[in-house]
């Protein structure tokens, strides 16, 4: 799973592509690291533009409803700045 939406990075870089890379979770302290790509071919070359990190306090329900990579998504999803996403 990625995200679809376009950001422009501060050294202005347009990325279109956003994949979790890394996920930790720990008393309920949900860590997602996101790397962003010009598009998926970028991304299938391993070729990151940038990258953000994200912590969300999940409930013990919410943990157990999914993955935790999956929750990552749906979290960041629910943000406003990421309402627009996409999944692709």
């Amino acid at each position: 799973m990625a995200l679809t939406k376009e950001l422009v990075n501060k050294k202005g870089i347009v990325t279109n592509y956003h994949k979790v890379s890394d996920v930790t979770l720990r008393d309920g302290r949900l860590r997602c690291r996101m790397e962003s790509y010009v598009s998926k071919d970028y991304r299938d070359a391993e070729m990151s533009a940038d990258s953000s990190s994200f912590m969300f306090d999940v409930t013990l329900e919410e943990e157990e409803s999914m993955g935790i990579r999956a929750l990552c998504y749906t979290k960041i999803k629910a943000l406003e700045a990421w309402a627009d996403a996409t999944d692709c």
